[in-house]
């Protein structure tokens, strides 16, 4: 692939359709909206941490009103620039107000053949391919997963897809899929073993998750629980496996993927052989999640 991502960074057409005050107007009105009429949040383990922080909570109707003041006080602690890490840095993507990126889309289950022009459903296989291209395309920042694994067991789907997607690209991984708090631990330890352990993902995070919001003032709740790093676990702790609510034929379908990980042919270098066999080492280790 190009070592290349096209960004939109210092337009030359700046379109300001309201004035500075109108813009604080809307801000404000929306403080009041949130504090009054509350944002819904179908996870308790939202609620919680919502509740710890000076939310007031309707755990009936898992409705959270927050303050105003709460949310400009977390507001202004949120770093103002960050990086998508990718497992090149040279496609790390800097989110500094200044760059705007393209990413594929997703998670489409039907797909037209190219070759035989057959609708059918979309297989593992043809995720890579989607993948291969948009991993060429320069303008193509980072990935969603495209199209979904429909060959794969649902239980461990968004592993095996984000399982095609490292293996065909170097480029930032963003999930859309993984919407089960087992899942996304695993996840975690994969991308942790692709880092070079969990200091090294937190330092460079090649994963990220995307939160969807719902019309009207609600929140999407399999992301809320996947991405929520409470139910007592977190990026750099590996966990007792007894602990978990898994069938057994979960946890088999997660070894199994986990070791079909050491194919991933994308880099050559030493250090990539070496994340690979410490992927398998935390895959198959009793201690952890997979």
């Amino acid at each position: 692939m190009e070592k290349k991502i096209t960004s939109v960074s210092n337009p030359k057409l700046s379109l300001n359709v309201l004035t500075q005050e109108e813009v604080l107007q809307i801000h404000r009105s929306t403080l009041e909206v949130i504090d009054e009429v509350g944002v819904r949040f179908p996870s308790e383990k939202a609620l919680d941490v919502l509740e710890a922080h000076g939310a007031q909570v309707d755990r009936a109707k898992m409705i959270a009103r927050i303050p105003g003041q709460v949310l400009e006080k977390y507001l202004a602690m949120a770093p103002p620039v960050y990086t998508l890490a990718a497992r090149d840095p040279e496609l790390d993507l800097p989110l500094d107000g200044n760059h705007s990126y393209l990413g594929t889309d997703g998670c489409g289950v039907e797909i037209i053949d190219a070759f035989s022009g057959e609708r059918r459903r979309t297989t593992k296989a043809d995720l890579e391919d989607v993948t291969r291209v948009a991993d060429y395309l320069e303008a193509i920042a980072f990935h969603w997963v495209s199209i979904s694994a429909q060959d794969k067991p649902p239980q461990s789907r968004g592993l095996h897809e984000l399982q095609a997607v490292w293996r065909k690209s170097n480029k930032h991984v963003q999930t859309e899929s993984i919407v089960d708090p087992h899942e996304m631990q695993a996840a975690v330890e994969m991308a942790a073993a692709l880092a070079g352990g969990h200091e090294a993902l937190r330092r460079r995070p090649l994963l990220s998750i995307m939160q969807c919001t719902l019309s009207p003032l609600g929140h999407d709740g399999g992301s809320l629980e996947a991405g929520n790093p409470g139910h007592g676990w977190s990026c750099g702790v590996s966990h007792d496996a007894s602990r978990l609510d898994r069938t057994p034929h979960q946890a088999v379908s997660l070894r199994r993927l986990s070791r079909s990980i050491l194919r991933l042919p994308v880099f050559s270098s030493p250090s990539f052989h070496s994340s690979e066999s410490e992927m398998m080492r935390v895959a198959l280790a009793p201690s952890t999640i997979l």
